[in-house]
């Protein structure tokens, strides 16, 4: 038995298909998202803009 590749039709209506861009995963967003993956996507996937820290400013 051999399986056949999964193929997808696309209509040539469309003119350019965008890039896919593969994101890293760091340790420090690792562990965003072991301790609340909400964070994670606020900050990683959303990238919400974030007040500077003392130590930042």
């Amino acid at each position: 038995m051999t399986a056949d590749p999964v193929t997808t039709r696309q209509s040539t209506a469309t003119a350019e298909v965008p890039a896919t861009v593969r994101a890293s995963l760091s340790p420090s967003r690792a562990a965003d998202f072991k301790t609340c993956p909400l964070l994670y996507r606020f900050r990683s996937i959303d990238r919400l803009p974030e007040r500077p820290t003392v130590e930042q400013a």
